[in-house]
């Protein structure tokens, strides 16, 4: 099973990928599981409604990746943390600013700035 978030104006979605005999193969799951945050892709899927923490999300048949991103400098989701210390004393990966402003482009796609 995998999982990747696909983004479109400002909308993200959870997309789900899993093993589905004569549908969605082994291979498919690992390759989608590689991709990079920043690839531009063409789904094809069914829209489930009793997703855990949104409305809604997609379940894969089909994947087209029309460009492989390049590795990013820092994750979206790295990006989208608050600086303030985990209460769970957890160590996270955190964005210092001037990385944030040398990388305007992506730090204005972390959900806080959309």
């Amino acid at each position: 099973m995998a999982f990747t978030v696909v983004r479109k104006k400002g909308f993200t979605v959870q997309c789900v990928v899993t093993v589905q005999p004569e549908i969605v193969s082994r291979q498919t799951v690992k390759y989608v599981a590689s991709l990079s945050g920043s690839s531009i892709i063409v789904i094809e899927g069914i829209r489930e409604l009793k997703a855990l923490h949104s409305r809604w999300r997609v379940q894969f048949r089909k994947l087209y990746c029309i460009s492989k991103g390049a590795v990013l400098p820092f994750n979206i989701e790295d990006a989208a943390r608050s600086e303030k210390p985990n209460e769970d004393g957890e160590q996270l990966v955190r964005v210092k600013q001037d990385k944030r402003l040398n990388y305007r482009a992506l730090n204005l796609q972390t959900l806080a700035n959309l």
